[in-house]
């Protein structure tokens, strides 16, 4: 999903969904929900997308918590690739 994130004050886009399996396992650690990456039904890219718009609403639960400097640090620290956007 190329969509960006909203977070607490910016937005910023974050390749998650429609990455590989060891990129979606990374972002899963950044975000504080490793479950996510056992999870059956988020297994491969295809299913990922499939629930795109419940992964989105749970992942925004979580970014809207953080500044943007705060989630470019957790992402930096997982080596997840983001990309920050004005609002």
């Amino acid at each position: 999903m190329k969509r960006p994130w909203l977070l607490s004050d910016a937005k910023m886009a974050i390749s998650s969904l429609h990455c590989g399996n060891e990129h979606w396992q990374r972002f899963c650690r950044a975000v504080h929900r490793p479950d996510w990456a056992e999870d059956p039904e988020y297994r491969t890219k295809r299913q990922r997308w499939e629930k795109k718009y419940i992964l989105q609403e749970e992942i925004e639960k979580i970014t809207t918590q953080y500044t943007v400097k705060e989630v470019g640090e957790m992402m930096d620290h997982e080596r997840v690739a983001t990309r920050r956007f004005s609002i």
